[in-house]
């Protein structure tokens, strides 16, 4: 028999629209536009009952007169009235917080779960809207509640409950991209697989469904998510890039030897243009070996490879923060990777902490990028940013989704670098004020002569930027 609906605190899914804004509008007005558009989005879930608002979470403050970011100021929550969103938060925001707009919003409510019983749910935040303003603005429905899935939050299967609350949640879906004229896109977590008709459990190799009462696969787990020969074991996600997710890898005749094993989306050429893209051999960069498709059943990426970590590598991100000494001789090895990758006409991309390694000294061993531009040179069939670190891009690639070049290399290289060794995100910690600050170019200043070669290196502008052999020799004159 089928049990009640579960919601844990943490989002299983989650579904995007993207609206472009006028180039020219101002702060206010632009809040405006994001709370008509999450307004809207609110009444279609509020018609099929999926959604019943109750309360409006304004945060991630910006300073009007600064124009820049405040991430000490505590969330206002605003019940929702009889009354238009614009009304009950621009009333809110004369009384309370004069100076200040949110560039983040949520719409909280209840919603009701349907049940084979016969006995519906209400249930506090089953769906939430949220929306957030950029240089495009996203409104995102997201769901904590496993009553669209076929199976529950423990594995069981729940087919009554999900033929009688899937369809009413893509219906409602479908209406929000027909009536606000644009896509709505599916985005998947190490939880649930997102889709325009809903949402979908993740499964193993073997076909057993993922139960996501824990954060992380372990690395003796057999029935985890594995390849077809040679069989590998995947465990923890470490990082997940534009596309691709990176995880620890056991072999399964070498347990003892670990590798990276990257899953990557479905790119749109053939396999065999992918496989001659891997072959690329750039000094510094470790290699990528193909290894092929995943066996059906798991998470949904087309393509799955590996790649070995130089002997006793270790990323600079987890023995952060470094000496100054140490973090200018990491970046000028970097560098000349940089140039030597520029020089052939290759974009590095997916340079942060996390994707630079260390030998046993604490020296530049190899660069493991895995951004799409050395994985593959043709577009995603699913584009856009997917990562769960913070981002290191500049403007052009975080804001304006553009794809990264030459530039935006050396962006992440110094953004990774002041990371490295002050232990800190130079433009901040949370998503939205990184990128209004990446915008006006406003990061923290770091002192002495490094100070000014990172300051240059992450110029909102791209072509003020020095070139990575540029970079290259003013790090060699610190070194």
């Amino acid at each position: 028999m089928e049990g009640s609906a579960v919601i844990i605190t943490q989002t299983l899914a989650s579904w995007m629209a993207r609206f472009q804004r006028p180039s020219t509008v101002s702060q206010e007005d632009d809040l405006r536009r994001l709370l008509a558009l999450c307004e809207r989005v609110a009444g279609i879930l509020s018609e099929a009952d999926l959604l019943k608002p109750s309360d409006l979470w304004l945060y991630d403050w910006l300073e009007i007169a600064s124009d820049r970011g405040d991430a000490t100021r505590p969330k206002a929550i605003v019940p929702i009235q009889d009354e238009s969103f614009e009304t009950i938060v621009f009333r809110e925001l004369a009384s309370n917080h004069r100076g200040f707009l949110p560039l983040a919003i949520q719409v909280r409510g209840r919603g009701t779960v349907l049940e084979s019983s016969g006995v519906d749910r209400v249930l506090d935040d089953a769906l939430v809207v949220e929306g957030g303003r950029m240089e495009v603005h996203r409104v995102h429905v997201n769901t904590s509640c496993d009553a669209w899935m076929t199976h529950d939050l423990m594995g069981m299967p729940q087919p009554g409950r999900h033929e009688l609350n899937a369809p009413r949640l893509a219906a409602a879906l479908a209406r929000i991209a027909r009536e606000l004229q644009v896509p709505v896109e599916g985005e998947s977590t190490k939880r649930a697989i997102a889709h325009p008709d809903g949402v979908a459990n993740l499964t193993f190799a073997d076909g057993g469904v993922f139960v996501p009462n824990f954060d992380e696969l372990t690395e003796g787990d057999y029935s985890s998510l594995t390849l077809d020969y040679p069989r590998y074991v995947i465990g923890a996600r470490l990082r997940s890039g534009a596309g691709d997710e990176v995880r620890e890898g056991y072999a399964i005749q070498k347990l003892g030897v670990r590798v990276l094993i990257t899953l990557a989306q479905g790119h749109t050429e053939p396999f065999d243009a992918l496989k001659e893209a891997l072959a690329l051999d750039v000094p510094g960069i470790a290699p990528l070996r193909w290894l092929g498709e995943p066996n059906p059943g798991c998470i949904p990426y087309a393509a799955a490879l590996i790649e070995e970590l130089p002997p006793g590598g270790r990323s600079a991100a987890s023995i952060a923060p470094l000496s100054e000494s140490q973090a200018i001789a990491i970046g000028a090895a970097c560098a000349n990777v940089l140039v030597s990758a520029h020089a052939g006409g290759l974009v590095v991309g997916g340079i942060c902490p996390e994707t630079i390694y260390l030998d046993e000294a604490g020296g530049f061993a190899a660069l493991v990028p895995r951004g799409p531009q050395f994985i593959a040179r043709a577009p995603q069939r699913t584009p856009g940013l997917r990562s769960y670190q913070v981002p290191y891009e500049g403007h052009e690639v975080l804001a304006l989704g553009k794809p990264g070049g030459a530039a935006n290399d050396v962006f992440a290289l110094c953004a990774t670098l002041q990371t490295l060794v002050t232990g800190r995100h130079p433009f901040g910690s949370e998503f939205p004020q990184i990128m209004q600050r990446v915008l006006v170019g406003a990061p923290d200043a770091y002192p002495g002569e490094l100070g000014k070669i990172l300051a240059r290196g992450l110029a909102a502008q791209p072509e003020l930027r020095p070139t990575a052999p540029a970079l290259a020799a003013l790090l060699r004159t610190l070194h």
